[in-house]
């Protein structure tokens, strides 16, 4: 009866034993194993092969100079009995290794000598073969037929018929050599080499799978740590060793990722944050308004300024959502830029001429000088109507942080490098300081975290969307600025000719 328990271990083992195979470590070992078994199978084929054909070679060529000797002797001293005093050692099995049989044929096919062991047997000679010796040509062949009288076993043997002759008399010398000496030689190093092939692969397994478990050891220790890396945890950072191989890069990359999965991480929080702080203000201020408008009548003029003040509100609300949904479109691609052939200057010019107004309140002049090679244009790919934002965007903070009875210069051209439009909007404000330049472009971010919600009052989206723009325009933003003194905003655009 069939235990289900062992089936079901028996499932399991098969199961595990696969899923080796599906890890890197498996499939490594596996690759390892296959091409160093294709590489073993092949040269060990090559090598036989080449071994053998030397062996049976070099078994030919002593038949061929034993013949040769026999042919000779005859050919001085005729058929006499004393030629199988030569011949041995190749005549007795127990003397030699390469050992065989000769018999001599006369022109009337008639033996007039052999050896001891052919007496009373009938060789399977060819007769074709036997002629063509007595006419001068040495023939060689392969015979696989029953033994006659136990000469050789089922390998076969090796016949050679070799011409002698001795004054007028023709001659067939015949050598017959068993070919159990090669052929047992070669069937042994066959044995040894199809012991050797599984045995030297399971060695080799063995050797790679502890190979591959040593070089792969890192990895687990990276797999390990990262599993320790949570979104609590993420200003943890994994070990990088000295060795510059692909381990330590692969644990820099992870660092690297983790890194930016801790800023956007905390980038989220502090815009969740800000976001909630942003929206719950103009909530609280409505709520609070309509909750005082409730506790007792009024009269028209009251609930005028109540509304007056709630709607103002609402437009701050209003122009946050705006301003989060403007700049998530833009991460994610979503807004369409009209790409057309625009004149960098006019768009500069007329952005400028609408910010005159508000200079005009602090007594602030605002200069544009233009490059002397190309002042009238700058013409550039894009979408005019959201450029045109950016710069009243610039100028407007250019002019609510510069002082009173100031200037501002707007300078225009062509970099001499990367070929790209520029721009750059120079103030003599209150600057920005150091600590704080690096954060003025992120969401909801003011330099002056105390300003209250007045005529200067910023949301912190504005230059947050400036840069999404220039970015979606392939064209960068970059600033300089000295505290107490002014900054400088410059737009980089691709320029185009």
């Amino acid at each position: 009866m069939i235990n289900k328990s062992d089936t079901k271990n028996n499932h399991r083992v098969k199961r595990r034993f696969w899923e080796i195979f599906k890890t890197i470590r498996g499939k490594l070992t596996l690759s390892f194993i296959s091409i160093f078994g294709i590489t073993l199978i092949g040269f060990s084929f090559v090598l036989y092969n080449v071994f053998a054909k030397q062996s049976r070679d070099d078994f030919d060529i002593v038949m061929n100079v034993l013949a040769s000797s026999i042919s000779e002797t005859i050919r001085e001293n005729g058929i006499n009995q004393d030629i199988l005093n030569e011949v041995k050692e190749f005549n007795n099995p127990g003397l030699s290794a390469f050992y065989g049989y000769t018999e001599v044929l006369n022109s009337a096919e008639m033996v007039v000598m052999q050896s001891s062991q052919l007496k009373d047997i009938s060789l399977p000679l060819e007769r074709n073969r036997v002629l063509a010796a007595l006419n001068g040509s040495r023939e060689i062949a392969t015979v696989y037929t029953d033994d006659p009288g136990n000469l050789w076993d089922s390998r076969g043997a090796r016949i050679l018929y070799v011409p002698a002759t001795h004054h007028q008399h023709k001659y067939a010398v015949i050598l017959i050599a068993p070919l159990s000496s090669v052929e047992g030689m070669l069937a042994n190093l066959r044995l040894i080499i199809f012991i050797a092939i599984p045995v030297t692969l399971l060695i080799a397994s063995i050797v790679g799978w502890v190979f591959s478990k040593r070089a792969y050891a890192p990895v687990g220790e990276l797999v390990a740590k990262t599993n320790t890396i949570t979104a609590e945890k993420l200003h943890l950072r994994l070990k990088v060793s000295d060795a510059d191989d692909e381990i330590s890069h692969l644990a820099e990359t992870l660092n690297y990722m983790i890194e930016r999965l801790e800023q956007s991480f905390n980038t989220l929080k502090q815009f969740t944050s800000d976001a909630s702080h942003e929206l719950r203000t103009p909530l609280t201020i409505i709520r609070g308004e309509i909750e005082v408008a409730l506790k007792k009548p009024r009269d028209k003029q009251e609930y005028e300024n109540i509304l007056k003040d709630n709607l103002e509100e609402v437009n701050r609300l209003q122009n946050i959502v705006e301003g989060l949904l403007t700049l998530s479109q833009y991460e994610n691609n979503r807004i369409t830029i009209q790409s057309e052939k625009i004149n960098l200057v006019d768009i500069v010019i007329e952005s400028l001429t609408k910010s005159r107004i508000l200079a005009e309140k602090k007594n602030i002049k605002i200069i544009l000088k233009l490059e002397e090679e190309n002042p009238d244009a700058i013409y550039i790919t894009g979408d005019s109507r959201k450029l045109m934002n950016v710069f009243l965007n610039i100028f407007d903070n250019a002019i609510k942080y510069s002082n009173e009875n100031t200037e501002i210069q707007c300078y225009t051209g062509i970099t001499k490098t990367d070929n790209f439009a520029y721009v750059t909007v120079k103030d003599q404000g209150i600057g920005i300081p150091e600590s704080s330049v690096k954060n003025i472009f992120e969401r909801f971010y003011r330099e002056d975290s105390s300003r209250t919600r007045g005529e200067g009052y910023s949301l912190g989206l504005g230059l947050s969307i400036v840069k999404a723009v220039v970015e979606a325009h392939g064209g960068r933003i970059e600033v300089k600025s000295e505290y107490k003194k002014g900054s400088a905003f410059t737009v980089y655009l691709p320029y185009s000719s």
